[in-house]
């Protein structure tokens, strides 16, 4: 997608703006809105890499469009810029294209035809853009697969383009179950409406950089639920410490991928147990316990601290993930679901089928 930015302070055309063409059929993201230069520019400032192409109003407060355009010359950002004005003045006009302005239109004049063409022009960019996005991907998978595997790379955490400074924290996703690899795209998807500051392996090993702790919770959680509710897979994840520069990243990129990634044979045999007894109702810790040889305390206690989820929230996800595929592929009531993944009766199975898929089993048919 080539990433709109919106400048203007008429709310009237920021609104005209967003509804004028359908943006993403044409491969266009507006990004953010903004409606004067200064907050325009403290965006850019720190998002150099999320704005292809920007529409801006020349006559606005604070900071006009044309001084926006000479602070960005100055900083060294070169954005391809389309400039919007109620005036024809050969001076605006002028002092636009000076300051690196691709087209000017007139606000009396704008509409779908005009300002889509305009910006289909781009087209040529667009491809440099594609290819560049493809290329910084090439660097962060080399990169990453050199800090795991401890090898040499003239590949830099400068060149991996990453919207983001030390100090930071590394958030390890260990994304299980993944069998079809059909799903790629939509995992890609999900993790980048969290972040764009990302490492990521064969589509099951991502690495999310953050600068802060606090995001961490509420990224784990609409992780974990926009995933499973979207593909059916679960993850393990493990938090870095404080990491002060790139040469503490490396080893703290190996170190967390080889505790995460090497998974305890403990929560190995849990798995493989639960995943060949779930569908029996009387499954329960203390069975499983006694299958792998600990304590049922020891075996809880490990499993969160490894896995992140307790055992009952495994073996629960496991047999609504088999109840989404008997609703899929047979015609068999809510009870018999119920009984064939090891629901003691089809109440409780309803209601823990609407906690975690947030519809009824029924709706979830019908969809």
């Amino acid at each position: 997608m080539t990433k709109i930015l919106l400048v203007d302070d008429e709310p009237l055309v920021i609104v005209t703006l967003k509804s004028l063409i359908d943006w993403e059929s044409y491969g266009f993201e507006i990004v953010a809105a903004f409606s004067n230069g200064q907050e325009a520019f403290n965006y850019i400032s720190h998002h150099k890499n999320n704005v292809d192409i920007m529409l801006c109003d020349v006559d606005m407060p604070i900071i006009n469009g044309i001084e926006l355009c000479e602070k960005l010359v100055k900083n060294n950002i070169i954005i391809k810029t389309i400039f919007l004005s109620s005036y024809s003045n050969f001076d605006y006009v002028r002092s636009a294209f000076q300051n690196g302005a691709y087209d000017y239109i007139l606000k009396s004049e704008l509409e779908e035809t005009k300002l889509l063409n305009t910006l289909l022009a781009l087209d040529n960019s667009k491809k440099d853009i594609s290819y560049n996005n493809k290329k910084i991907n090439e660097y962060r998978t080399k990169y990453f697969l050199s800090a795991i595997e401890n090898t040499n790379t003239l590949i830099s955490f400068e060149d991996c383009k990453f919207m983001i400074d030390f100090p930071l924290y590394v958030l390890f996703i260990n994304i299980n179950d993944f069998d079809d690899i059909n799903n790629k795209k939509e995992i890609i998807n999900i993790i980048e409406q969290e972040t764009k500051n990302f490492f990521y392996n064969n589509y099951n090993h991502f690495m999310i950089l953050m600068n802060n702790l606090k995001n961490a919770k509420n990224i784990i959680n609409r992780l974990g639920s926009n995933l499973w509710n979207y593909i059916n897979v679960s993850f393990d994840y493990k938090l870095s410490c404080e990491i002060k520069n790139e040469r503490e990243l490396k080893i703290e990129l190996k170190n967390i991928y080889d505790s995460a990634h090497a998974n305890s044979r403990l929560i190995y045999l849990s798995r493989k147990y639960i995943g060949e007894n779930f569908k029996n109702p009387e499954l329960n810790i203390s069975m499983i316990a006694e299958k792998v040889k600990v304590s049922k305390n020891h075996l809880s206690r490990e499993y969160s601290k490894e896995s992140g989820e307790t055992l009952v929230e495994y073996i629960t996800k496991l047999r609504i993930k088999e109840a989404k595929k008997l609703l899929e592929n047979t015609n068999l009531k809510t009870y018999e679901i119920a009984e064939k993944i090891g629901f003691s009766n089809s109440e409780t199975f309803f209601r823990t089928f609407k906690k975690y898929c947030g519809i009824t089993p029924k709706q979830y048919k019908k969809r």
